[in-house]
């Protein structure tokens, strides 16, 4: 595997703290694959059973389902070294939501039912538990994103989220793609977003998000 894929495994949280050689061998004793994915490209469809575990290695894609209204939602969208399909891998269950490539991109497919009782899988284990506590909190926190009735309630948490503490946030998505993500729409988005800048809680300069109010905010 091309070095630069093993330099971007390594900052992953199931490849945290291995070794150059112990991605290599763990990538061929999970029967590694990488696949290419054109833009708009389906990389899950729903209800397909997954089997195995993914990393994005390069690209951008979206994890999306529809809900009972038939309305599309945009549950994440991910990037190089972030992990997908691990909890339906484990489980063998059929996927609820689909995932789409937003552009070209590579996908390291892992089969991780093939971990074994050695000392290289318990490893992988390990890291494998604490990805799945990572996503779980990250679910935790959208179910809190939907349970919001409003939509300033909704762009603040989300902002919250992002900011991890900071009064900046890099907006690293489009404003079409954030009204789905919180589950709104566009338009009275983009009137929200004005009417908070216009009351000095944000400012926006191009891509980034700056958080003016830190009491609306929750910052020190």
């Amino acid at each position: 595997m091309d070095n630069k894929y093993i330099n971007l495994l390594k900052k992953t949280t199931l490849f945290n703290g291995f070794s150059d050689n112990e991605i290599a061998d763990a990538i061929y004793i999970l029967n590694g694959v990488i696949k290419n994915y054109q833009k708009n490209e389906t990389i899950i469809k729903y209800y397909e059973p997954v089997n195995y575990l993914s990393i994005v290695l390069s690209g951008s894609i979206t994890g999306r389902f529809i809900n009972e209204m038939y309305d599309e939602l945009n549950m994440a969208n991910m990037g190089p070294g972030e992990i997908f399909g691990e909890s339906l891998a484990l489980l063998k269950f059929e996927s609820p939501v689909e995932v789409i490539s937003n552009t070209n991109s590579e996908i390291l497919m892992l089969d991780i039912n093939k971990i074994d009782s050695d000392s290289l899988s318990n490893k992988i284990l390990k890291n494998l538990l604490l990805s799945l506590a990572k996503k779980n909190y990250f679910l935790n926190n959208k179910v809190r994103l939907y349970s919001q009735k409003k939509i300033r309630d909704k762009v603040r948490l989300y902002l919250i989220q992002k900011s991890e503490g900071k009064n900046i946030v890099n907006l690293d998505i489009s404003k079409t793609d954030l009204a789905k993500l919180i589950n709104v729409d566009r338009s009275s988005l983009e009137r929200e977003l004005s009417k908070m800048e216009n009351e000095n809680i944000i400012k926006f300069e191009k891509r980034k998000v700056i958080l003016l109010n830190k009491n609306f905010f929750y910052i020190n």
